[in-house]
């Protein structure tokens, strides 16, 4: 595995033109605010593997969810059901996804989003470490986005040593 650098302000530049050319949203990057996990109720993640491996997260409040969703999908804000939040959540992961992949070391690949949500959850994604994060305002909803960077090949870790 290669290690390679990527900056907050690379995060940052894919989120704002995600955000801006999916959603119509302006964002902002902002100040980072000390907060838990759990203060968001959505998490998107997508991993990636290759000549880098990691995963990028995207959190984010269930109401930037449920307007994602609206815009993305054509559908009044109230009818947003809990699956068209999801799949704009995992849309909007996935493309953040391919924008951080494609600053990184190929030849890699990147896994079909999950979504998680919830008001009292914890993520733990083993044997990475945080190597960025973009904490950003858009649509007037805090937005934050991480990049987690493998800490190991996971094919030299004996299954039986545990």
């Amino acid at each position: 595995m290669q290690t390679t650098s990527i900056s907050s302000d690379d995060v940052v530049e894919v989120a704002e033109n995600v955000f801006s050319m999916m959603l119509s949203f302006p964002a902002q990057s902002v100040a980072a605010v000390p907060s838990a996990l759990g203060s968001f109720e959505v998490a998107g993640m997508v991993h990636i593997t290759g000549a880098w491996s990691g995963t990028v997260m995207l959190l984010c409040d269930e109401g930037f969810a449920r307007r994602a969703a609206s815009v993305m999908l054509d559908v009044p804000e109230e009818q947003s059901t809990l699956a068209d939040i999801h799949d704009a959540v995992a849309e909007l992961s996935n493309i953040i996804g391919g924008g951080i992949k494609s600053l990184l070391p190929s030849p890699s690949a990147l896994s079909l989003p999950t979504v998680t949500q919830g008001s009292d959850f914890h993520l733990h994604v083993h044997w990475t470490l945080q190597v960025a994060r973009a904490d950003l305002l858009c649509d007037e909803q805090r937005i934050q986005i991480r990049v987690l960077e493998g800490t190991g090949d996971l094919k030299d870790i004996d299954a039986d040593s545990n």
